[in-house]
């Protein structure tokens, strides 16, 4: 169960079996559409056109192929495409990981935000050779989580919530603040964090309205219905699990309501907007 309906479900006593926001980042893809928006109109677009075509295709021998070369050259959208395939390689080993990580780090570098949060899972969930690097990926992190990434503000969110041994201690009011920033973005998981928090009042004031209607802003979001993924924005893909969690935090935030505030929630559902972001646009 998510942290976050844990607190819901009052069973936070029973975190210390397995860390769930662990289980959940190590079930998160590496998968991700390696160019955001912006990129289709760098001078690397058309050079670059072949390789994602491949890349959809999945064809990452032939990606790495046609981007590694532009990769040497500097290009940190080749170097973030570079890196892609190589983490999705099958089957993948140990060079194939070292390999991608250099180009994500060759991308980051440069300023490449979603290379920077693929080094977040690499080092602070997959691994590089056998051992995790929670510093480093924390680091990286909130590179991207305040370059406004919102897969990176739900996960910096999980990490303050639970705090990072030898990184951070726990912050309930920064998990909240990372998670409404990427709620406001339109992150259904966030809006689910950010949702518990108000319902308890941890790290903000309890709030059943405002709580009520990030629940359900989660529970009816595209994703919760197709359970696709949205590499663009890099909302983590969601699961049947998660639908019914949702459904079940948010009848229990509904039965400590009146009808009022159940009606103020619902319009302010019926107006809520995702704010857009220069950098992840829509």
């Amino acid at each position: 169960m998510h942290l976050y309906l844990a607190v819901i479900f009052s069973s936070m006593g029973k975190r210390g079996d397995s860390c769930p926001v662990k289980r959940r980042l190590d079930e998160t893809s590496l998968i991700f559409l390696a160019l955001n928006a912006g990129a289709a109109t760098a001078p690397s677009g058309a050079e670059l056109g072949p390789a994602i075509s491949a890349y959809n295709r999945r064809d990452f021998e032939s990606v790495v192929e046609l981007a590694e070369p532009l990769a040497r050259k500097g290009d940190k959208n080749a170097q973030y495409l570079t890196c892609s395939a190589y983490n999705n390689w099958k089957p993948l080993t140990t060079e194939h990981i070292v390999k991608g990580t250099a180009w994500c780090e060759a991308a980051a570098a440069q300023g490449k935000i979603e290379a920077n949060y693929n080094l977040f899972l690499r080092y602070s969930i997959a691994g590089l050779n056998g051992k995790r690097r929670p510093a480093e990926g924390f680091k990286h992190l909130v590179i991207a989580a305040r370059a406004g990434l919102p897969a990176a503000q739900t996960y910096l969110a999980d990490q303050y919530a639970l705090g990072v041994a030898g990184v951070t201690p726990a912050d309930l009011t920064a998990a909240a603040q990372w998670a409404r920033a990427a709620s406001e973005a339109g992150a259904p998981r966030a809006q689910i964090q950010l949702g518990a928090h108000l319902f308890k009042g941890l790290g903000v004031s309890k709030d059943l309205v405002e709580a009520y209607k990030w629940i359900k802003l989660a529970s009816i979001h595209p994703l919760s219905s197709t359970g696709a993924q949205d590499p663009l924005r890099m909302h983590p893909a969601w699961t049947p699990n998660d639908a019914a969690q949702t459904a079940a935090s948010l009848s229990m935030v509904a039965a400590s309501m009146t009808p009022g505030q159940r009606e103020k929630a619902e319009a302010l559902v019926s107006a809520f907007k995702p704010k857009e972001s220069p950098n992840y646009p829509r």
